[in-house]
Parts: C-alpha cells; sequence; structure tokens
C-alpha cells in the first residue's frame, strides 16, 4: 500500500514558449516531422478506403458465383468524385515535397 500523500499536479508555465523552443530545436527537421504527419493520415484514409474496395471486390465475386454479371463498381455511390480527386492531390503534394527535401 502506497502510505506517501499524493504529489501535486504540474501545470505547464508556458505553452507557447514551450512549442516556440521545440520547434527551434527541431531546426529544418521539422519539414521531415510534417512529412511524417501527412504519411500518417494518407495511411490512416487508405486503411480506411481500402476494405470498402475489397468489400465490393468479395460481392462481385460471389454475385459471379451464384450466376450474376459479377461486374465490380469501382466507385461506389457514397464516395464521390472530390473526395477521389482529393485522395489525388493529397498523394501528388506528399511526392512534391517529398523530392523537395
Amino acid at each position: 500500500m502506497n502510505r506517501r500523500p499524493p504529489r501535486a499536479k504540474v501545470q505547464v508555465a508556458d505553452f507557447s514558449g514551450t512549442m516556440k523552443r521545440l520547434f527551434r530545436y527541431l531546426g529544418k527537421n521539422w519539414i521531415i516531422l510534417l512529412i511524417a504527419a501527412l504519411f500518417a493520415i494518407v495511411s490512416g484514409v487508405i486503411s480506411t478506403i481500402v476494405p470498402i474496395f475489397v468489400g465490393n471486390a468479395l460481392s462481385s465475386l460471389y454475385n459471379l458465383y451464384k450466376g450474376g454479371n459479377g461486374v465490380i463498381n469501382i466507385i461506389p455511390e457514397y464516395l464521390n468524385f472530390e473526395v477521389y480527386l482529393g485522395l489525388w492531390q493529397t498523394l501528388n503534394l506528399i511526392v512534391i515535397f517529398a523530392f523537395l527535401s
């Protein structure tokens, strides 16, 4: 059993100053950190969208097995053109930033 009194909570005195000092320590490496964050976002988006495509492919294989036409609907109704355009532009920006760094 812990018989010591609880510790006092530590509060940040100057959050903005601490963040400025952190970015100063990063120097030129903040671009790499930004690119890593962008890749993490893109990875999350891709890992969300890929199961939709796999589900459509499996459904079309099942329909083909049951005697249907088996056509795969590549673009589902709920994912419109603007979503794909945004993903494509994000991918292009990541590639451009990777070559510039």
